[in-house]
């Protein structure tokens, strides 16, 4: 019984940062922010920032629009509006379904450099029309080094 828990945890991709929360009830609402602090220690690498978003299959619409709010250690802060697609054109799911919810994971900054050590602190604020998004059960920031392009 333990061989197969020890396989699953080795069979898992290794992140610099991964944090997930949870939105209570699966209603994000305006007020509901999240928040996550991103420790970088190394600014001559480049990385990959992922988003993973946890929906409910009944989940109305195809996207999330979020506000996204980055503030760097020195204090600087950056926002913009969001499209966090969940859904093909033809309305299919994106990512993988099973039972209740479907996981949609997200290259959210692909090949980023930060120029500055220390702490990113990033926030998420529920953006649509909406005030109550019913469905949106959690969100997860993962951190990598980005793989050296296999051409160069």
């Amino acid at each position: 019984m333990l061989l197969p828990l020890l396989t699953l945890l080795t069979s898992c991709q290794d992140y610099l940062y991964e944090e997930e929360q949870a939105i209570p009830q699966a209603i994000w609402t305006y007020a509901d922010a999240l928040q996550f602090t991103l420790p970088i220690s190394d600014t001559t690498v480049a990385y990959n920032l992922y988003l993973e978003i946890k929906h409910k299959q009944g989940y109305e619409f195809e996207n999330v629009y979020s506000l996204l709010k980055v503030e760097m250690p020195d204090g600087e802060l950056n926002e913009r509006q969001v499209s966090l697609e969940l859904a093909s054109p033809k309305g299919k799911w994106e990512g993988k379904c099973q039972g209740e919810f479907c996981q949609r994971r997200l290259i959210f900054m692909p090949n980023i450099k930060f120029n500055q050590l220390g702490n990113y602190k990033i926030e998420f604020q529920q953006y649509s029309r909406q005030d109550s998004l019913n469905g949106i059960a959690s969100l997860k920031l993962l951190l990598e080094t980005a793989k050296a392009d296999p051409e160069s």
